[in-house]
C-alpha cells in the first residue's frame, strides 16, 4: 500500500519531477556495437559455440538497452556513478533496477540514426515492509523512434532507498533481508544456465557506458550499499531473458506453425543477482493464451512466462511476454 508522501519528498515530487522537461537525445545504431553485444550474449548462452564474426542485421529485443548512453561528464554523475536524472534527494542514494514494461512496435533499423525522448512517467512512494523507511519508485519512459516512427516504448522503474551498510557477519543481500514472495511458477518448457563473470560485468558496463559502482567496486557494494558482493546488471538479466525467449520461443515455430515476433515484455526484478553464482533462465507458454488478435490478418498472440533463478534457487526476475504468431 502506498504511503503518505513524507514532507521532505513532497517538494521534490511536485517540482523536480513533474516540471522536469523530457530529455531528447540522438544515437547511431552501430552494427559494430551490436556485434560486441552479441558476442557477450553468445558467450553466456552458448559458451561452447563460436560467435559469428559477421555484423548483425537486426536489433533483437533488449539490445536497445545499449543505446543512448549518458552524455554527462563524470563530474555530473551521482556519487555512486549512476545518472542523476529523475533521482530523489538524499538520503535516497541506493538505487536498483525494479522492473518495467517494453513494447516492441517495430524493429529498430541497423546502421541508421535513432532518437530518444526520455521522460518521467510516474513516481510512487512506498513504505518498506521492514519498516526501515520509504522506497521511491521512479518510472522513466524511453520512447525510441526512427524517422519519426515509434520503434520501442520502454518504461523502466528504478527504486531508490537509503543505504544499509553491510556488517561482516550479515548474511544475504543486506541486513534483515527477507525473500520476496513470488507466485507459483510453471514447469519450464525451455531452460538454460549461464555463468556471468567479472569480465561479463566489465564488458556490459563498457557497452552501456555504465559507471554504477555496484558492478565493479566490491567495497562500495558491500560496505556502503549492503549487498553481498558485486551485482549483475538488472538490464543484462532482462536482456538474457529476452534473448533466451527470442531464440527458444520466437524463432522456433509455434505449436500451430509459423514464426513469430516478440511484442511486449512485462518484468519485475525480485532479488539482486550477486556475482559468483549461476543464473538459470526458464520459459514456459501460458495455457489457453493463443487468442486471435486480428480478423483481417492471420495472427495469434501467445503469452509466455519467463523467469530467472540464482544458484540458491531463488527467483531473481519474473516476466510475462507476448509473442505474435504468423500463420
Amino acid at each position: 500500500m502506498a504511503a503518505r508522501i513524507p514532507t521532505h519528498l513532497s517538494e521534490w515530487v511536485s517540482s523536480a519531477v513533474s516540471k522536469t522537461q523530457p530529455i531528447v537525445q540522438g544515437d547511431f545504431v552501430s552494427p559494430y556495437q551490436m556485434r560486441l553485444l552479441r558476442i557477450l550474449i553468445d558467450g553466456l548462452l552458448d559458451p561452447s559455440a563460436e560467435s559469428s564474426s559477421s555484423l548483425p542485421t537486426v536489433v533483437n529485443p533488449g539490445w536497445h538497452l545499449t543505446l543512448f548512453p549518458t552524455l554527462l561528464p563524470e563530474q555530473r554523475l551521482s556519487s555512486d556513478g549512476y545518472l542523476p536524472a529523475f533521482a530523489p534527494p538524499a538520503p535516497y542514494l541506493k538505487r536498483m533496477w525494479a522492473g518495467g514494461r517494453m513494447e516492441f512496435v517495430s524493429p529498430i533499423a541497423m546502421g541508421r540514426n535513432a532518437d530518444l525522448r526520455l521522460s518521467c512517467a510516474d513516481v510512487a512512494i512506498k513504505r518498506s515492509k521492514s519498516g526501515s523507511g520509504e522506497r521511491v519508485f521512479v518510472s522513466e519512459q524511453w520512447d525510441i523512434s526512427q524517422e519519426g516512427q515509434l520503434k520501442v516504448r520502454d518504461v523502466r522503474t528504478i527504486v531508490y532507498m537509503e543505504n544499509e551498510p553491510k556488517s561482516d557477519s550479515a548474511p544475504g543481500d543486506g541486513p534483515g533481508k527477507r525473500k520476496p514472495a513470488v507466485t507459483a511458477l510453471p514447469t519450464p518448457h525451455f531452460s538454460a544456465t549461464v555463468q556471468p563473470s567479472i569480465f561479463t560485468l566489465f564488458r556490459y558496463s563498457a557497452l552501456t557506458y555504465n559507471a554504477h559502482l555496484i558492478h565493479y567496486d566490491a567495497g562500495h557494494a558491500r560496505q556502503v550499499e549492503g549487498h553481498a558482493g558485486l551485482l549483475v546488471h538488472g538490464p543484462l538479466t532482462c536482456t538474457l531473458l529476452l534473448e533466451f525467449l527470442t531464440r527458444q520461443a520466437v524463432e522456433r515455430k509455434g505449436a500451430q506453425g509459423g514464426g513469430g515476433v516478440l511484442r511486449t515484455l512485462e518484468y519485475r526484478a525480485v532479488k539482486p543477482v550477486v556475482l559468483g553464482g549461476r543464473l538459470s533462465l526458464n520459459a514456459s507458454p501460458e495455457a489457453g493464451t493463443a487468442d486471435s488478435v486480428s480478423r483481417d490478418e492471420e495472427k495469434r498472440a501467445e503469452r509466455w512466462r519467463a523467469w530467472a533463478t540464482d544458484s540458491e534457487g531463488d527467483v531473481v526476475m519474473t516476466a510475462h511476454a507476448s509473442i505474435e504468431r504468423h500463420e
